[in-house]
């Protein structure tokens, strides 16, 4: 069963050049969502920003520690192995990302987010409030309609 934790998943794109590239992501929700739900930097970046300027590297289709999310310039398909991750690149091992031999910069375009986020706890005290409003308005009304004086 998936967590329904509050999970921010990046998207990435090359900057510039080909507008035919594509950097393909492939996700095992599971494992991304248990391990680093917030992604790289635990969640210090935004969109617009290139992993350059973040100090991140893709190796072999991978940021190193950052479990479950795997990048390459071929789409992925579903590849049942005991030892895998689920999935491979169509184009094979030699299409996972490197961004070291990349030709272009790798930006976040933008960001895919899973889950509910928790609420502030200021939200909780209007939740509560709502509740004990609503409370109070039936055991009025319970009161009005036992005496028969709704109406009055």
């Amino acid at each position: 069963m998936l967590s329904s934790r509050f999970t921010r998943i990046p998207d990435l794109a090359p900057l510039a050049g080909d507008p035919a590239m594509t950097v393909y992501t492939a996700v095992n929700l599971e494992l991304y969502s248990r391990t680093n739900p917030l992604g790289f930097l635990d969640g210090q970046w935004q969109e617009g920003q290139s992993l350059g300027s973040l100090g991140l590297q893709i190796i072999n289709g991978q940021i190193p520690f950052l479990e479950g999310i795997y990048w390459a310039t071929s789409p992925f398909e579903f590849a049942s192995t005991e030892t895998g991750p689920g999935f491979a690149p169509t184009g094979g091992a030699s299409t996972l990302l490197n961004s070291a031999t990349y030709p272009f910069n790798i930006v976040i375009l933008q960001q895919h987010i899973t889950g509910t986020p928790v609420p502030e706890p200021s939200s909780y005290a209007w939740a509560a409030s709502g509740f004990l409003l609503c409370l109070m308005l039936y055991r009025w009304w319970a009161h009005k309609t036992k005496s028969g004086s709704l109406l009055s």
